[in-house]
C-alpha cells in the first residue's frame, strides 16, 4: 500500500485534477479527434509530472498509436499493437489498470517501443465506455516511478472523460465520411442523369405534393421554377386519350406493381409529346405508400423513329403484295 501524500501534494493533484476535467470538459465538444488527442495527452503527461504519454485506439484485436508525447521526433512508422503483447497490449486483453515501476526488469517490454525510448516507469488504464473499450491511455517516466493510488485515480478519471470524448470525435468522422460518400454518389447520379436528359421527381402521396426538378419541367414544357407542385398540373398536361392509361398505371402501383407507364403529353404550346416514366413507391411499415419517387424520359424521337420504321415496312408488304397479286394476273 502506498504512502499518504503530503498536504501540499494532495493540495497540487487536486488543483491539477481540476484543470484537467475543465479541459476533458470542454473537450467533449470538440469533434476533430487528431486535435482532441494531442490536446489531452499533452495536459494529462503534464499534470501527472509524466515525461511521456499515449493514447491507443482499438481496432479488432489491435491497437493502433493516435497521440504520442515527450518521446520527441519519431523518424520511423510507429508499430500496431496486438492483444496481448508490449504493455498496451496486455491492458487491451485484459481490460485492466497495469503499473510497472522498472521495465529494465520486464522482459516483456525489452524491445518494445517504450523500451527502446528509455521509458523505466508506466501506468496505463483502458479506454471504456458502457457498452464497448475503445482504448488504452498511458504516461511514462524515464525514472523509476512507484505505484501511486492518486496517479490511479487521476488517470482513469481522465480516461473516462478521454473515452466519451474519442467516441464522440469517432461518430462524427464517421458521419463526415458517409456524407463525403453520399455527396460523391449525388454528384456522381447528377452527371448520369444529365447525361441521359432524365427528369427527376417526388410525388409526397398523403399531401399530394409533387417535387419537378428543371430538367422534368423542360420535358413537360414549363419555364424552370413554374411547376407549382401539385398533382392536378401535372394530370391537366396528359393527353386525354392516355389519362385513363396513366390512372390505371398509378392504382396498379400502389397495389404493388411496376409503375412505368408510357404516355403522351400535350405541352402548353400545344406540342405532343411522348414520355417514358419509371417510379418506385416508398412505404411504410403497414404498407400504406408514402412516396413515388422516379425518372421521366421524353422518348418521342424514338417512337417517331420506330412508327417511320413501322411505315417502311407496311409499304414494303403493299409493295410486296401489290407485285404478288400483279404476277398472279400475268400467269
Amino acid at each position: 500500500m502506498s504512502a499518504p501524500l503530503p498536504a501540499d501534494e494532495s493540495t497540487r493533484l487536486n488543483e491539477e485534477l481540476t484543470a484537467l476535467l475543465e479541459v476533458t470538459d470542454s473537450a467533449l465538444s470538440t469533434l476533430d479527434l487528431g486535435t482532441l488527442l494531442a490536446v489531452l495527452l499533452e495536459r494529462l503527461v503534464r499534470v501527472m509530472r509524466a515525461d511521456a504519454g499515449a493514447i491507443l485506439l482499438a481496432e479488432g484485436q489491435e491497437l493502433a498509436v493516435r497521440a504520442i508525447a515527450g518521446f520527441g521526433e519519431v523518424k520511423s512508422s510507429l508499430p500496431r499493437i496486438p492483444a496481448g503483447q508490449g504493455f498496451g497490449g496486455r491492458i487491451l486483453a485484459t481490460g485492466q489498470p497495469l503499473h510497472i515501476e522498472d521495465a529494465r526488469k520486464d522482459p516483456r517490454i525489452l524491445g518494445t517501443f517504450l523500451g527502446d525510448h528509455g521509458i523505466s516507469s508506466m501506468l496505463g488504464v483502458p479506454l471504456r465506455t458502457k457498452d464497448r473499450l475503445v482504448g488504452v491511455l498511458h504516461v511514462d517516466w524515464r525514472e523509476p516511478h512507484p505505484e501511486n493510488a492518486t496517479d490511479l485515480r487521476l488517470l482513469e478519471t481522465a480516461a473516462e472523460r478521454c473515452a466519451t470524448a474519442i467516441v464522440n470525435a469517432q461518430l462524427f468522422e464517421e458521419l463526415r465520411a458517409a456524407k463525403a460518400i453520399g455527396e460523391r454518389v449525388r454528384d456522381r447520379l447528377a452527371l448520369a442523369l444529365v447525361a441521359a436528359d432524365l427528369g427527376v421527381w417526388d410525388w409526397d402521396v398523403p399531401s399530394g405534393r409533387v417535387v419537378w426538378d428543371e430538367t422534368n419541367e423542360r420535358i413537360f414544357g414549363l419555364a424552370p421554377g413554374t411547376y407549382d407542385g401539385s398533382y392536378e398540373t401535372f394530370v391537366a398536361l396528359i393527353h386525354p386519350e392516355d389519362l385513363a392509361h396513366v390512372r390505371a398505371s398509378i392504382g396498379a402501383a400502389i397495389e404493388g406493381a411496376p409503375y412505368a407507364p408510357s404516355f403522351r403529353i400535350v405541352r402548353p404550346d400545344g406540342q405532343v409529346r411522348w414520355l417514358a416514366v419509371h417510379g418506385r413507391f416508398q412505404r411504410a411499415p403497414d404498407g400504406r405508400p408514402l412516396r413515388l419517387l422516379g425518372v421521366t424520359a421524353d422518348v418521342t424521337e424514338e417512337r417517331l423513329r420506330i412508327q417511320e420504321r413501322e411505315l417502311l415496312l407496311a409499304r414494303e408488304r403493299d409493295a410486296r403484295h401489290e407485285l404478288k397479286a400483279t404476277n398472279e394476273r400475268l400467269r
